[in-house]
């Protein structure tokens, strides 16, 4: 079976790919295995059939737990914020001015809470731990990982 993917790449780029796979999770698995963040897998229906109901309508565990929205907002403020500390911003500064870039306002009130917690002294990973709804385990080591060694700008 052919599946219309979409992801985002470790640098944030939109990735939009057709993976033929025995099923929607083995697609996705594909995807994670080239080292992408899958934020929708559907499968590829032929011209002839009618258009998608409800009943059709199929999402994997994955996609039901990170909605295309959250994994793009990662993406970007990960993105954001490794090209802002290599090029020596400050990390409350860098926080601030992607609260000041983001146009959701849900996530900019994240954003500002972890500025305002980093600002108060706590690391970014414990500030970004406060908001699990957003920011994963994975996000989270990797940022604890990228302040313990250094290397930040590189782990985001």
């Amino acid at each position: 079976m052919k599946f219309d993917c979409v992801a985002y790449d470790r640098s944030g780029k939109l990735v939009e790919q057709v993976v033929d796979a025995g099923s929607a999770s083995d697609a996705q698995d594909e995807l994670i295995r080239k080292g992408l963040y899958v934020t929708e897998v559907k499968r590829r229906r032929a011209i002839a059939l009618p258009p998608k109901t409800a009943a059709t309508t199929s999402s994997t565990p994955l996609t039901a737990l990170r909605s295309g929205k959250r994994t793009r907002h990662i993406a970007e403020y990960c993105r954001q914020l490794s090209v802002l500390t290599a090029t020596g911003t400050p990390l409350v500064e860098a926080l601030a001015a992607i609260a000041r870039q983001c146009a959701d306002p849900k996530f900019t009130v994240v954003v500002e809470q972890v500025r305002q917690d980093v600002e108060e002294g706590s690391t970014l990973a414990d500030a970004m731990r406060k908001h699990p709804s957003e920011f994963d385990a994975v996000a989270t080591s990797l940022v604890a990982a990228g302040e313990s060694g250094g290397g930040l700008d590189e782990m985001l």
